[in-house]
């Protein structure tokens, strides 16, 4: 018994110190090589790494600011275990958006900008059973056709009747 909680005392201590690791360290320099760059045009909403040592969701909440075809990345950074399971959930007011159930990404088109929250889980087969992952969300937004606004028709119309009158002049009579 006493072999059993100093094993459980040596774990907790250790992963005390690797989530100390994790979160000094900067993330971002590790992501920056394994990531592969946003698409073309798009802007980057939502960024968040992090240290998952438990079987709990992770719960977060962001905004969209318009609508447009949303790209999701889910990476496993593999450190200090890789994931045997990493999923990520999108959903709104009204249920699920989107889900990842592997790391990768996924884009889908978004009609509308709101609030949405995300639920990301994970586990690890490891010892210390903890891993890292990102996760990054761009967005690149619709550009609908500007429409001709009612003085350009007008004018086009003009143009054109004021060509019809003169080829009318010019054509001789008789």
């Amino acid at each position: 018994m006493e072999t059993v909680s100093r094993e459980r005392v040596r774990n907790s201590a250790w992963l005390a110190f690797v989530a100390a690791v994790a979160l000094a360290s900067p993330l971002s320099s590790r992501a920056d090589s394994v990531l592969p760059g946003l698409p073309a045009g798009s802007i980057l909403v939502f960024s968040q790494s992090g240290f998952i040592s438990n079987p709990l969701p992770l719960q977060t909440q962001f905004d969209i600011p318009f609508a447009g075809t949303l790209t999701i990345q889910l990476i496993d950074l593999a450190w200090p275990e890789k994931f045997s399971s990493l999923s990520f959930m999108m959903t709104s007011g009204s249920g699920v958006v989107a889900q990842l159930d592997a790391p990768g990404a996924f884009s889908f088109q978004l009609d509308s900008p709101g609030r949405f929250f995300g639920f990301l889980t994970g586990q690890t087969q490891g010892a210390m059973h903890a891993g890292t992952y990102l996760l990054q969300m761009s967005l690149l937004q619709l550009t609908q056709p500007v429409p001709l606004p009612a003085a350009l028709w007008l004018l086009m119309s003009g143009i054109v009747g004021i060509g019809m009158l003169r080829r009318q002049a010019s054509v001789p009579q008789g």
